[in-house]
């Protein structure tokens, strides 16, 4: 059981935790994948247009982003009040000397700090990718057709997006409650 929030606050007031803060909306909103998050330039932000362009790396297709307010004020609070200095043009840094961009195994950790409370039995997949699935089945459930879905995460196969809002049926038979009283054979639920 989870016991604080997500994002507790004291980690976030810090420089690596605006970065962290960033990196999560990133995938959690966007879907971005870890290598395009930081691969990201400040040229790949079109503030005036509220919009996010990049060319991905997995798949060398440009993709075109909403800026969605919640993540374009923690990449703006990151940039101008916890970013150090460097020449990187590479919007996300290490968190140590020399300031240079992040390596996506790096990023791909930044989650664990913050769901280290979750059981890793009950969620085995972890890092930024459980992210993007997320992004993925909030996309689904407000009813946006898998084939958008695809092209926002920038799959090549419109069919991909589907390993991402399949149903877990084992997961979902853990939640389920018993039914006592309520006796039947097989023969009846056939």
């Amino acid at each position: 059981m989870l016991s604080r929030s997500l994002y507790p606050i004291d980690k976030l007031s810090t420089p690596l935790g605006k970065r962290d803060q960033a990196i999560i909306l990133l995938a959690l909103r966007l879907g971005v994948r870890r290598s395009d998050i930081v691969g990201l330039k400040f040229k790949n932000i079109d503030w005036q247009n509220d919009s996010i362009t990049f060319i991905q790396q997995k798949t060398k297709i440009p993709v075109t982003l909403p800026l969605l307010t919640d993540v374009g004020n923690a990449l703006m609070d990151y940039i101008l009040n916890s970013r150090m200095n460097s020449e990187a043009d590479e919007i996300f840094l290490r968190g140590h000397a020399p300031y240079k961009a992040m390596q996506p195994a790096s990023a791909s950790k930044v989650p664990l700090k913050y769901l280290s409370e979750f059981d890793s039995d009950d969620c085995p997949e972890k890092g930024l990718h459980i992210l993007r699935r997320t992004a993925a089945t909030k996309l689904f459930e407000n009813n946006v057709s898998s084939s958008i879905i695809s092209a926002s995460l920038g799959h090549l196969n419109p069919n991909s997006a589907d390993v991402y809002i399949s149903t877990d049926s084992k997961k979902m038979r853990k939640c389920a409650l018993r039914l006592y009283g309520i006796e039947c054979s097989r023969e009846e639920l056939q």
